[in-house]
């Protein structure tokens, strides 16, 4: 592949071919496209040379034409519509510096306002005879959601339409909808057989959900039809919160939790529950969900616990149970209850490569997904040969089963989730808690019909949640901050955080960590409770776990707690205080602190949680209103662009006076405004670490100089002697 401009050539390689195609093709058509695009969301369109029909999907960076039933890369799309050759297309791409393709994510579009879009039908023939006799649904379970208008028949297509009411409540508002088809047509619809699609603009992180009385334990499913199977087969259950992901949505369970928490002020006391589908992608969130969602079972008590309720799960297939006996019995110290651990845990029992959890658990079986990684089958006799022999020749036990999977990727807060998922695993296999079968089930409708063949009758039991209006629970909305985190026994990772790592003063953090002010939770972060005169009224939290790819550039956990007081942030007062000083993070203003810890008296030090002028100003009033005579404040800002911009708000602000740099009170005053800012570093904590490596040259330098000096005067000793 070459550009040719008379006697010079210029080579393109693959690596230089894969860039440009790495180029955005939806910024690039927005900034250098020479027709109109139209539309947003994931497929916008995009005309040009009267061609109407050609769509941009920004998910993959591809392009396809529907009139003429092809589409592919930004190269060819610049060669067959924007009027370049081959050479000239990369050349293009290459030569400026556009922007690259990132992972397109749906849930930062704009939306617009939810309209129903549906007109219901007079009949429930086709919605009863799909949801009943089709998928297995209890009678009652159905009746009750037509009676409360969870579920209604579309008129024009016959559809089931799940409604998306607010909080699961009957007489919530209606804030999205999923149109399920009833008509089976596997060769339109694939394996599901089904139409399916989520009405326009329908609340994001959202689905259908039902709450069941005061809803004191979570249930998460991937489909409203899992969720209604779940429930047919127990339907005794009560004060519960029942929801649909509508497929495999992290961000769901975090938005359904808060909302849950936020409505209710109910804490999931009786657990969180996880039904989803036994295969890989469904292992893989619970993996995730049992690392990070960990939620205080009540106001601050422990952790609720994250509960798998994946059906199918101690099933073993017969091809592979005889396999794990067989290939066993060569070896001493190899069961076949280690070799099926082993198999679960990497593929879920899976005849391909694909892993199933989330905490790099890969020895032969599975491979670590990537856009380059194909899944595809695999030899898994070949493969488990090759476990047991690693098993064999380094004298695994059950207990050390884990150090198959040490890696750079499984730190040793991974490690624990690892030990527990080979114990539990194994004890399930070893204790006889399993299931022999030809072929193993994936999801709770499976379950429900498997059960229905072998003669259940749901509708037999009583419905237990016939909760009628005036039944309903009409919580207030909690508007109060809590503090609901978990706090762990140790505080080692405050240590090894702020004083080992940062070079804290050590006497600060302990006098902090003392008055309850910096607390370690469960999951080993570091929380800062917001102090306003004498009342907690929110608080931030920093990750100790380095993980760049999870937590971006800055490469640990950061985020504000829920129902924090907008605008506040992690402050403390020494002595008598006649000023205060404001700082970006929590960290800089503990750095400042060890900097001047002997100069520091009689003064507020105060990180904000988001650098707005205006509420550097609502602080310096709070804290005027609490009797404090502030007569100064400081700007101790770091020496970046975040610090450089929130300098020129304040000089913007009308209560700011140019001539005298004074800020006018609510109470009529005005107060000096300074700034301060790091003479070495580019932030409070750099600067502090420049300091402690200037204290260890100096204390080497002196220590190089001593042993000199003992030389010297061990020579002239040795010299008077002689």
């Amino acid at each position: 592949m070459s550009t040719k401009t008379g006697r010079q050539v210029k080579l393109f390689n693959k690596e230089d071919v894969n860039k440009a195609v790495s180029v955005d093709m939806y910024e690039f058509l927005i900034s250098h496209g020479k027709g109109e695009l139209k539309g947003g969301g994931r497929y916008p369109k995009y005309h040009i040379n009267g061609h109407n029909s050609i769509v941009i999907d920004r998910k993959k960076n591809y392009f396809y034409h529907n009139g003429a039933h092809h589409g592919d890369n930004i190269i060819k799309f610049l060669q067959e519509y924007e009027g370049y050759s081959f050479p000239q297309a990369v050349s293009f791409l290459l030569g400026e510096d556009f922007e690259q393709h990132q992972e397109y994510n749906e849930e930062l579009e704009e939306q617009g306002e939810f309209e129903y879009p549906y007109e219901h039908d007079t009949s429930t023939t086709e919605l009863k005879n799909y949801l009943v006799g089709e998928r297995g649904i209890d009678q009652e379970i159905v009746d009750y959601l037509l009676e409360n208008d969870f579920i209604r028949q579309d008129r024009k297509f016959k559809n089931v339409i799940f409604a998306w009411k607010e909080f699961g409540l009957p007489d919530g508002e209606v804030v999205g909808a999923m149109a399920q088809g009833t008509m089976i047509d596997h060769e339109r619809f694939g394996k599901r057989g089904t139409a399916k699609f989520i009405a326009k603009n329908s609340k994001k992180n959202y689905g259908f959900n039902i709450t069941l009385g005061k809803p004191e334990a979570y249930y998460f499913f991937e489909s409203s039809i899992d969720l209604l199977s779940y429930w047919s087969t127990h339907k005794d259950i009560m004060n519960c919160r029942l929801m649909s992901l509508e497929g495999l949505k992290k961000n769901s369970i975090v938005s359904y939790i808060q909302e849950t928490y936020l409505h209710f002020d109910q804490l999931p006391k009786n657990g969180i529950y996880y039904g989803l589908d036994n295969d890989a992608a469904g292992h893989r969130l619970f993996d995730h969900v049992d690392e990070f969602i960990n939620i205080a079972k009540e106001k601050g008590g422990k952790a609720a616990k994250n509960v798998s309720i994946i059906p199918f799960n101690n099933q073993l297939p017969d091809e592979y149970y005889s396999m794990y006996k067989e290939i066993s019995e060569d070896y001493l110290n190899v069961s076949w209850e280690m070799l099926a651990t082993v198999h679960k845990l990497e593929t879920n029992l899976s005849n391909d490569n694909k892993l199933a959890n989330e905490f790099h658990m890969i020895s032969s079986l599975a491979v670590e997904p990537g856009p380059n990684v194909k899944i595809e089958p695999i030899d898994v006799r070949s493969a488990l040969l090759t476990v047991a022999d690693t098993i064999e020749e380094n004298g695994y036990t059950i207990e050390t089963l884990d150090q198959l999977y040490e890696s750079e990727k499984v730190n040793a807060y991974k490690q624990y989730f690892v030990k527990e998922k080979i114990r539990s695993t194994y004890d399930m296999y070893q204790s006889g808690q399993y299931e022999i079968v030809s072929e193993i089930g994936k999801d709770w409708n499976n379950y429900l019909k498997e059960e229905r063949s072998k003669g259940l009758v749901t509708e037999k039991s009583p419905l237990i949640a016939k909760v009628k209006a005036n039944e309903q629970i009409y919580a207030h909305m909690n508007d109060e901050f809590t503090y609901y985190l978990q706090d762990s026994d140790s505080k080692m990772k405050i240590k090894q955080q702020l004083v080992d790592t940062f070079n804290i003063n050590p006497s600060i953090v302990g006098a902090l960590v003392q008055k309850g002010l910096i607390r370690q939770d469960i999951n080993d972060r570091i929380v800062y409770l917001w102090n306003d005169s004498g009342q907690v009224v929110g608080g931030q939290i920093r990750g100790t776990f380095l993980d760049k790819k999870a937590f971006g550039r800055a490469g640990y956990e950061q985020k504000i707690m829920d129902l924090s007081q907008e605008g506040y942030g992690f402050n403390v007062t020494l002595g008598k205080p006649d000023n205060i000083r404001f700082f970006q993070t929590p960290e800089d203003l503990l750095s400042y602190w060890s900097l001047n810890v002997d100069q520091l008296k009689d003064t507020v030090l105060f990180a904000l949680s988001d650098p707005n002028a205006s509420f550097v100003v609502d602080a310096i009033n709070t804290k005027l209103e609490a009797g404090f005579s502030i007569s100064r404040v400081e700007m101790c800002i770091g020496n970046n662009q975040a610090g450089m911009t929130l300098l020129d708000d304040m000089s913007q602000l009308s209560s700011f006076n140019t001539k005298n740099r004074t800020i006018a009170t609510d109470q009529g005053t005005e107060i000096s405004l300074l700034s301060t800012r790091p003479k070495i570093g580019v932030d409070w904590l750099a600067e502090l670490h420049a300091k402690k490596e200037r204290q260890e040259r100096v204390k080497q330098y002196q220590q190089t100089q001593s042993r000199m000096q003992e030389q010297r005067n061990e020579q002239q000793l040795n010299y008077s002697r002689g």
